[in-house]
């Protein structure tokens, strides 16, 4: 059996593949255990970093002098202190930088969109339903912040902990909250 056609067997019979006695549809099952661990990994993960990040070539690399919006410049101080610290194929979010930036900044919709998915992940932050990062997280061979980071150094923590007071300051209720 080939490895699609395997692919396709193990995701409508939903079994792990390496425990036959374990049925999960959990996504990272699926991903994470062989064999289907290198069919992901091969034949997924790798020609869509390259097809991402030669497309994302082809956009102008967004500066401070080539954009004019205080998101787009804000963008690129959070993308330029990211990769300060950022071990993890640093090519995959340069392209990320590039094409999220250039959006937001030539497009009032992605703008007006990506407005939206931040108030709601704001929302979820002071809802309770969005975690810290995990105590010196990611891990230092992905990442080369000093520690410690993470855990309760977490702005998310911090806010969380303050959450009651935040939306008592701004007037909100927790249960007008969207999610």
């Amino acid at each position: 059996m080939d490895e699609t056609a395997l692919l396709e067997k193990t995701l409508q019979d939903r079994v792990v593949v390496n425990n036959p006695n374990l049925t999960s549809n959990k996504i990272k099952h699926i991903i994470l255990h062989n064999p289907l661990r290198q069919y992901f990994i091969k034949q997924v993960k790798e020609p869509l970093l390259r097809v991402i990040i030669a497309l994302a070539g082809k956009y102008p690399k967004p500066t401070k002098a080539n954009t004019d919006t205080l998101i787009a410049h804000t963008l690129l101080d959070i993308f330029a202190e990211f990769h300060k610290f950022n071990k993890v194929k640093p090519e995959l979010f340069h392209a990320a930088e590039r094409v999220f930036v250039d959006e937001i900044e030539h497009d009032s919709v992605y703008t007006d969109l990506f407005q939206v998915f931040l108030e709601y992940i704001i929302e979820a932050i002071l809802g309770g339903k969005w975690e810290a990062r995990r105590l010196n997280k990611p891990a230092e061979r992905y990442w080369s912040e000093v520690q410690p980071y993470g855990g309760k150094y977490s702005i998310v923590h911090k806010i969380q902990e303050k959450r009651l007071e935040i939306l008592g300051l701004l007037g909100i209720d927790e249960r007008d909250l969207n999610l």
